[in-house]
């Protein structure tokens, strides 16, 4: 029976064992991370589509005068005062603008974003076309408008 010399050989084997324990450490760190700031992203990618569709809908909802007596080209813009967002709980800032496209349709654009520390996490826009039915007698209460589907070019003039 022949006897080899394996002097060092456990040594070698443990830094292999040292430096790949190291290797996975890191590995799993960076994916922990990775998943983390994912996971964060599609929270603020929510909210900032639960604001801007929330927006639009109250836009339709509680329409006023003011936005009945633009005149026909002009626009309104509004900043709508910040909300905490339901899973992120980070403010989400949403901005309006009402566009007066004819006499009984107009555009309603809504850009939502959620922010931390001056870095916008998410951001979602989105713009609806809506008709109002302008009434001749002014004593009879207004409907609200109510959103167009798709239309030809030829029935906005």
């Amino acid at each position: 029976m022949t006897v080899c010399n394996r002097r060092g050989s456990a040594i070698i084997a443990a830094l292999a064992l040292l430096a790949l324990g190291g290797a996975l450490l890191v590995a799993t760190s960076s994916i922990a991370r990775a998943t983390t700031r994912s996971t964060r992203s599609l929270g603020a990618a929510l909210d900032a589509e639960s604001q801007m569709r929330l927006a639009l809908a109250n836009a339709a909802a509680s329409w006023s005068g003011a936005l009945d007596s633009l005149a026909i080209g002009a626009g309104l813009s509004l900043s709508l005062a910040p909300r905490p967002g339901g899973i992120t709980r980070l403010p989400v800032d949403t901005r309006l603008r009402v566009d007066r496209l004819t006499s009984d349709i107009y555009s309603v654009g809504v850009e939502s974003q959620v922010t931390a520390a001056n870095t916008i996490l998410a951001r979602r826009r989105a713009r609806q076309i809506l008709r109002r039915e302008s009434g001749v007698d002014t004593s009879a209460v207004r409907t609200p408008p109510v959103p167009i589907g798709r239309w030809s070019i030829a029935d906005v003039y």
